[in-house]
Formats: C-alpha cells, sequence, structure tokens
C-alpha cells in the first residue's frame, strides 16, 4: 500500500500514485484511463496493448495514466498489469476491490482519478479503442465544452455467431452525430470531466452493483443536475460479443435488466405519481408493441422479427417489476 492510497485494498498498486510529482505545463491535460476488471486477463491484455497504441494528431497528447480495479479477489488481473507496467509516462496503477460489486469497483477508479486528473475516460475489459478513440473524445469535449463525452461502441462478433444476431442487431447501441446531446451514456465508452465530478458529489450507486445500470444512472443523475453531455461519433471502440451472449436466452433478459434498471433510476430520481405513471404506460405501451411484433412475425417465420417483439415485452415487463422495486441481479452470473 503505497502512503497516499486512500483505500483499503489487498493489493498495493504497482506504481506510486502521488499528485505531486505530477508537472504538467498549463496547456497538457492529465487523463485516468479508468478500466474495472473480472476475470478478463486475456481481453484486459488486448486492452491495455491498445491504450500503448493511442494516436494524437490534431491536439497534443494529455498525460495519460492507467488505472486498474479488479473486482476478482484472487487478483487475477495483476499479473498482466504488471506486464505493462511502465510502458506509460503515467505509470498504471492496479487496486483490488473484493466485494463484488461493478459500482464500487467503478467509483475506486474515480477515486483515484479525482486526485490529480482532469478527465476520466471510462472503457470496459471486454473492448479496445481505435487508435484515434481518446483523442476524439478531448476534441469534441473541448469543442462543446461538455462535462461529459460519450463515443460508439461497435460490436465485434465472434466466430460461429447466428447469421440472425448480426443481421438483427441486437448488440449495436443508437449512433449519433458529433456534438448531439444526450441525456444518459453508458462507461463503454465515455469521458468525464474530473471537476464536474468534484462539483456535483456524483458517484455511482452501490445499490446497483449487481444489476447492472448503475452507469446508466450515473449519467442521468449528472443531466438532471445540469451536466452537459455529448456525443462523439469518431472516438470509436469495439465490444465483444461472445458465443455465450449470441442466444435468445441473453438477448431479451438483457432488455428485461435494462428496463429494470431504468425504472429503479426513475424512482430514485423521481417519485412523484406522476413519473410512476408516466413510466408504467410506458411499460404496458412497450410490452403491448412487443405483442404485436411478436404475432406480426409468427406467419413469416422470421426469428429476428420474433426476439425483437421478445425484446418489447421483456423491457416493459422489466420496467414493470422496476416499479415495484424488484432488483433483478444480473451481474451475480459471469457472461
Amino acid at each position: 500500500m503505497v502512503k497516499n492510497d486512500p483505500f483499503e485494498s489487498k493489493a498495493a498498486p504497482l506504481a506510486a500514485f502521488d499528485p505531486r510529482q505530477k508537472q504538467l505545463s498549463p496547456k497538457k491535460k492529465a487523463v485516468a484511463i479508468c478500466i474495472c476488471t473480472y476475470l478478463r486477463p486475456k481481453q484486459l491484455d488486448r486492452l491495455l496493448s491498445s491504450i500503448e497504441k493511442l494516436e494524437f494528431k490534431i491536439i497534443d497528447a494529455p498525460q495519460i495514466s492507467i488505472i486498474v480495479v479488479d473486482n476478482d479477489k484472487f487478483q487475477s488481473a495483476e499479473e498482466i498489469c504488471r506486464m505493462h507496467e511502465g510502458r506509460l509516462k503515467g505509470g498504471l496503477h492496479y487496486a483490488v476491490e473484493i466485494e463484488r460489486n461493478i459500482a464500487k469497483s467503478r467509483n475506486r477508479t474515480l477515486e483515484y482519478a479525482l486526485l490529480a486528473s482532469d478527465l476520466a475516460a471510462f472503457i470496459d475489459d471486454d473492448e479496445y479503442p481505435e487508435p484515434g478513440w481518446l483523442e476524439g473524445l478531448m476534441i469534441s469535449q473541448q469543442k462543446f465544452q461538455a462535462d461529459i463525452v460519450i463515443g460508439p461502441v461497435l460490436p465485434s462478433y465472434s466466430s460461429g455467431t447466428p447469421r440472425w444476431i448480426i443481421e438483427g442487431e441486437f448488440f449495436n447501441l443508437p449512433r449519433y452525430s458529433t456534438g448531439t446531446t444526450l441525456r444518459d451514456g453508458m462507461t463503454g465508452n465515455a469521458l468525464i470531466c474530473c471537476a464536474m465530478v468534484r462539483r456535483l458529489g456524483l458517484r455511482f450507486d452501490i445499490k446497483l452493483g449487481l444489476t447492472g445500470g448503475e452507469d446508466q444512472f450515473f449519467f442521468r443523475q449528472a443531466s438532471k443536475l445540469g451536466a452537459v453531455i455529448t456525443y462523439a461519433n469518431e472516438a470509436v471502440v469495439h465490444e465483444d460479443v461472445p458465443l455465450s451472449r449470441a442466444n435468445v436466452s441473453y438477448i431479451v433478459r438483457r432488455q428485461f435488466r435494462v428496463g429494470n434498471t431504468l425504472s429503479l433510476g426513475d424512482l430514485e430520481l423521481d417519485r412523484s405519481l406522476r413519473s410512476v405513471v408516466r413510466r408504467l404506460t410506458k411499460s404496458v405501451l412497450r410490452a403491448s408493441l412487443g405483442l404485436v411484433k411478436l404475432l406480426l412475425a409468427l406467419p413469416m417465420f422470421s426469428k429476428v422479427g420474433l426476439v425483437r417483439g421478445l425484446c418489447d415485452i421483456g423491457r416493459g415487463l422489466g420496467m414493470i417489476t422496476g416499479l415495484v422495486g424488484y432488483r433483478f441481479k444480473e451481474y451475480k452470473k459471469i457472461t
């Protein structure tokens, strides 16, 4: 444990994280790349290698540090982190969050970033960025004076993925033009201004640590408090879609979880009767729309259509269960 590490952990960071040691020029930004990992050493290795190849062709390269918080109490990511230690000037800092809770892990990385960084870039351990990823986020942040910048996450399918999965675009997230204002986002590809976090006192909600959706709720809170969220279409990352997820069960279950956490978030943000009725109405309409899609797809034997209908039904039902306080703990299982 280093002297100025404010967190309890069984594993000490690989490099001392002392903000007093950072001597930055006034124009040079300090960026902490925040990674939470759990039992994905090969993918983490790929991610760290990709980060080492980031390019800055338009703006000056920032001072980059990498923060990895391992949510595996057996420290399965430590060896990979030691392999990459010292390859970046800003260093790689490793810590362990022994309690299985993705929100707690994200908060650990955020606390480290707040010590000495201007910006915190979040990316998941099953993703890898294109070389211009971080530059794209930073350019949009500067251009639009944004507190938060969200970028696209494109699916990377495994060999043997069924064609209907790809054609149905079940793993495609909405994509927008650069500069589009958003109300929320996800930490799979995000840049957050540390000054905004300090000002608003935001943290990831640990009650969502096993359900998921803690990142979307974080951004929804920020937006409600006045933070500016914008989109950077050029800042691309790719996310693995393993065969274990390329099936009807996972896809529908994920939509149920999304609906569930959206409603849980709504209750946290606004418990008024009007808000509850509005969400309940949306829930019923979404499930009803799914039923119509299902009935229309049956005569055509369209698997894509059938699954789309099931997704809408699942999301609608998830929204309803969230309104009554049920928490669907998706992250109890490894996927």
